[in-house]
């Protein structure tokens, strides 16, 4: 009755079955890392029609360990959810460079009422704009805190190669694009992630 996914980094929710899909039914999506050298990751399995982890309801977590240290951005984490006809769900993930495995079994929960389940439906339409705009903020932060430390390691690595009005003009855009998003224009803040993505390349 109400869509399944797992929590991102930020506290998003990234939905990989949504509400009313017949059952048995397979999805699948491919995430990666957030931190240099992690080797565990925690999948936070959710059900819920909200964009954030807060308003949604927790079916179960566990922890891929056991992940080969790489550079944030770099592992690919094939997250796999297979629901049967009983209502069983299975989540797996693989880190598919290394070949890890993890699993977890949720057996159908019949604790949401009718009344509970339409509810949660009302909100997630009431607070549709809000939500998504929480969620792309989420989204764009993330985006600029793996860019800005990519470019950052990237200058270090230049040193005194670098053109100085180069360097001087990306680092101004790191610092003014750090200043916008810790605003809510989603719009500005994009719009000058693209620029810096446009100027680093």
């Amino acid at each position: 009755p109400l869509s399944l996914g797992i929590e991102t980094m930020g506290g998003a929710v990234a939905k990989l079955v949504t509400k009313g899909r017949a059952v048995p039914c397979v999805a699948e999506e491919v995430f990666s890392t957030y931190v240099d050298g992690q080797t565990n990751i925690k999948i936070h399995v959710l059900q819920g029609e909200r964009e954030l982890v807060k308003d949604c309801r927790s079916l179960g977590q566990f922890v891929l360990a056991g992940i080969p240290p790489m550079p944030a951005g770099l592992p690919k984490l094939k997250v796999k959810f297979l629901v049967d006809a009983s209502g069983v769900l299975n989540v797996s993930a693989t880190e598919e460079r290394s070949g890890t495995k993890a699993s977890l079994q949720i057996l159908p929960s019949y604790g949401l009422t009718r009344d509970e389940v339409a509810r949660m439906v009302k909100e997630s339409v009431t607070f549709a704009r809000q939500d998504m705009l929480e969620h792309r903020l989420i989204d764009l932060r993330n985006q600029i805190t793996l860019d800005t430390a990519a470019i950052r390691k990237s200058l270090a690595i230049m040193g005194t190669d670098l053109d100085p009005a180069y360097r001087t003009d990306l680092e101004g855009q790191i610092t003014r694009l750090e200043t916008l998003a810790t605003g809510y224009d989603a719009d500005a803040i994009h719009t000058a992630l693209t620029a810096l993505d446009k100027a680093s390349t």
